[in-house]
């Protein structure tokens, strides 16, 4: 296969990724725009158009939110935390087409391009 064969399949599978990522930034209501004339106030004190939830790829905003309560809640015993934490990740990951595809994703860039010059 040609180089340029390849940097167009590459364009291919990055636009394709791009395409899936926002979609799902909005299916798990990740991304909320704004009503109009009522921008979001960030943390910042800026205001904008948008705000977005990456912690919600986890599948929604209740899944999201108990995966933190049970962060805050078993935190402070590390080994039992971890524990907890990873047996609800592996449960979700099976579970969940859209962290499963964000995750595979995640770990694709990754190999392709974490340590190479």
């Amino acid at each position: 296969m040609s180089n340029n064969t390849i940097n167009k399949l590459n364009d291919n599978l990055k636009e394709n990724i791009n395409e899936n990522l926002v979609s799902w930034l909005f299916e798990t209501k990740a991304v909320r725009v704004c009503q109009e004339n009522k921008p979001f106030w960030y943390t910042s004190g800026t205001i904008g158009p948008y705000y977005i939830n990456t912690h919600f790829l986890y599948g929604n905003e209740e899944k999201a939110n108990e995966l933190l309560s049970v962060i805050d809640r078993e935190k402070d015993n590390k080994e039992a935390c971890t524990n907890i934490i990873l047996d609800m990740e592996l449960k979700n990951y099976e579970e969940n087409i859209i962290y499963r595809q964000v995750i595979d994703t995640m770990i694709g860039y990754i190999r392709e391009n974490i340590g190479k010059n």
